[in-house]
């Protein structure tokens, strides 16, 4: 084992997309999003004792686990402008993740959204979001145990009210208020 600790991450990230204005005042978008996160950081270990659950070296240590992963992000978008300064965009995101890891290995999202935003008067814009999202997960945890919050199977309800205002010159202001049932 290593004696000093030595972060190596790397990231590798591509996208692709692709816009269009099929008809007056309708924009879509189709894209594809990658990123691979390589992880050559020194491993640690830690002496916990005479330990014999699975996930402790025969030694009784246990070490960091470095966290690498891939996601894939296909999606698409389509906005209609309508009358006074308002969109409604109507979306579709799947997501791909695979880590590098024993406990939960994969998740595959499907997101779909709808979102109306104005931005007639000009000193405020107002948004509302509706969201729903719908993952399944392959995690070998054990019922009753601690299960990663970021690779957990659920589907969850979400609406955001937000408002943004620019009063003056470099100075933008936000608030987002989100409610959430998983």
């Amino acid at each position: 084992p290593a004696t000093t600790f030595e972060g190596n991450i790397k990231y590798l990230n591509s996208n692709l997309m692709w816009n269009a204005s099929p008809l007056d005042k309708v924009e879509t978008k189709i894209y594809y999003n990658f990123l691979r996160k390589y992880n050559d950081s020194s491993q640690l270990y830690y002496a916990v004792g005479d330990d014999t659950r699975p996930e402790y070296n025969a030694d009784g240590s246990l070490n960091n686990g470095l966290f690498q992963y891939y996601k894939h992000n296909p999606g698409i978008g389509v906005t209609a402008h309508l009358p006074m300064s308002t969109t409604l965009t109507l979306g579709y995101d799947y997501f791909s993740i695979h880590r590098d890891r024993d406990d939960a290995t994969s998740t595959w999202d499907n997101l779909g959204y709808a979102m109306l935003r104005n931005t007639y008067f000009d000193l405020v814009s107002a948004m509302v979001r509706y969201e729903y999202l719908n993952r399944r997960a392959a995690a070998d945890v054990p019922d009753g145990a601690f299960k990663p919050y970021d690779a957990t199977a659920k589907k969850m309800n979400k609406l955001t009210v937000g408002l943004d205002s620019s009063p003056v010159d470099s100075l933008n202001l936000g608030l987002d208020v989100s409610y959430l049932v998983n």
